[in-house]
């Protein structure tokens, strides 16, 4: 039986969905579509030939398999970041090109673009700045590449931290900027929840956040580079279908227009490298630094299985009895984890 022009779109805009989804990695599951859709793996195979031949899809080998892309434009342009104006690049460079796209889409990228570009211009004592954007018919992304001192090195040299990487959990904290007289802080941590993949590199290390949702929060992933590459390099990413508004974001952490109060943190930024478990005193304090700015802070255990007997007495008695006015709230906490926050909290519920 033939397939029905519903049958038909319903595929096509799932396999373009699939290919074009940051967890795809470009590979496709036709066995499982054909079963999805009721209809015969023939059937799937021969519209995703149709789609290549059209030039929408683009076939690649990757061993045994084929892993597929999506045709993308891109345009690039070098600016002097010496009075740069974010809002005029983004108006005279990049409005038009992005037009295309839905409008939350637009909006969101419109903000994490002019706020990166300012963090490039004003911070990385960089003399100028690469820009790129790019578009499928799936998202839209740019990058922002400076060639200063790099972000990391700048916090942790700002907080005298003993390691660059201390410096992941003060840009996920959010309200830490190296000048306060011009900025907020907010641009990173609103940047970061704003898309779908928000990407750091510096150095020889990279940070990525993924998956931000009002109900999963954020996802932060580690990759240790092999080339030394200078400056900061910036990747946002936002996929067409993206509905969480601008506003929305900003809700979750300045709900009711009564400023940004609210924070998330993740716990296993602490043990990035999965070397030192997150055990002492000393790993709590530095999670602590500067949560005083906040009214509340939910202390998302994902990914961590365990904590030790001074980290959580230092967190959840001791700063908790220090600090009553702030609100303090875990989450995703193993057994492990919750049984050590009732031992030195026996109050506390998780």
């Amino acid at each position: 039986m033939p397939l029905s022009k519903i049958q038909r779109q319903n595929i096509i805009t799932e396999i373009i969905h699939q290919i074009g989804s940051p967890s795809s990695n470009g590979f496709l599951d036709i066995d499982a579509l054909a079963a999805h859709y009721g209809v015969s793996k023939q059937s799937v195979s021969r519209i995703l030939s149709e789609l290549q031949a059209e030039n929408r899809v683009i076939a690649e080998t990757a061993g045994r398999k084929k892993k597929y892309t999506l045709p993308r434009e891109e345009i690039e342009r070098d600016f002097p970041a010496a009075g740069l104006s974010e809002d005029k690049v983004f108006r005279e460079y990049i409005s038009a090109f992005i037009a295309s796209a839905p409008e939350t889409p637009r909006r969101n990228f419109a903000y994490a673009f002019t706020e990166m570009l300012n963090n490039a211009a004003e911070h990385s004592e960089s003399e100028k700045i690469t820009v790129r954007a790019a578009k499928t018919e799936c998202y839209i992304e740019f990058s922002i590449r400076d060639y200063g001192v790099g972000i990391f090195r700048k916090i942790a040299q700002a907080m005298n931290l003993e390691d660059d990487t201390h410096a992941f959990l003060e840009l996920a904290k959010g309200k830490f900027t190296t000048k306060p007289q011009n900025h907020s802080g907010e641009g990173i941590f609103f940047s970061a929840k704003a898309g779908d993949i928000f990407l750091i590199r510096c150095g020889q290390i990279a940070m990525t956040v993924s998956g931000s949702t009002r109900d999963t929060g954020s996802k932060y992933l580690f990759k240790a580079m092999d080339t030394l590459e200078p400056g900061t390099f910036v990747n946002f990413r936002i996929q067409n279908d993206h509905s969480e508004t601008l506003a929305e974001v900003f809700d979750r952490y300045a709900p009711d227009g009564n400023g940004f109060v609210k924070t998330h943190i993740p716990i296993r930024l602490l043990e990035h490298d999965h070397i030192m478990p997150i055990v002492s005193r000393s790993q709590a304090k530095r999670l602590l630094a500067r949560v005083e700015k906040f009214q509340s802070v939910t202390l998302d255990f994902d990914g961590v299985p365990e904590i030790g007997q001074g980290f959580a007495d230092e967190i959840f008695r001791v700063f908790h009895n220090n600090h009553p006015e702030i609100e303090l709230i875990p989450i995703n906490c193993t057994t492990a984890v919750s049984n050590m926050i009732r031992h030195v909290c026996p109050s506390e519920s998780v």
